[in-house]
């Protein structure tokens, strides 16, 4: 019981990442990899051109949906988009998702995540609070 109540306390560290065949061993490094991949599972090459064409209507003839209701003045509900995300925001969004969902590009499902041990969980939300 000692030597797992020492472990939990104790970072996990990722020794490696593996991208196009390059080594990353440094957290920066693996920072950037990360948001390179979230970035390009989230641009426009993805989507079809139906959903594209419609997507673009809506931002082009609706363009009130998209306005920044926040005065620039307003320092506090900006900085408030900036807070880093808590451990326990982590584990929510975990335990609340959908079981047995197909993965991303990524090939990591979110059952995966959820059986993460805490230390685990731990370094994935440094990477996430880093991006």
């Amino acid at each position: 019981m000692a030597k797992r109540m020492n472990e939990a306390n104790k970072e996990q560290k990722i020794k490696n990442l593996q991208v196009n065949g390059s080594t990353l061993e440094n957290n920066e490094d693996k920072v950037e990899a990360f948001a390179k991949c979230f970035s390009d599972i989230s641009s426009n090459k993805n989507y079809s051109s139906s959903f594209l064409t419609c997507k673009n209507n809506i931002e082009f003839n609706h363009k009130n949906l998209f306005v920044n209701t926040v005065k620039s003045t307003d320092n506090e509900a900006i900085q408030n988009l900036n807070e880093p995300f808590t451990f326990h925001e982590l584990r929510r969004a975990l335990r609340d998702n959908k079981k047995h969902s197909a993965p991303g590009e990524d090939k990591i499902t979110y059952e995966m995540f959820q059986n993460y041990r805490n230390v685990q969980i731990k370094t994935v939300l440094k990477f996430f609070n880093q991006i």
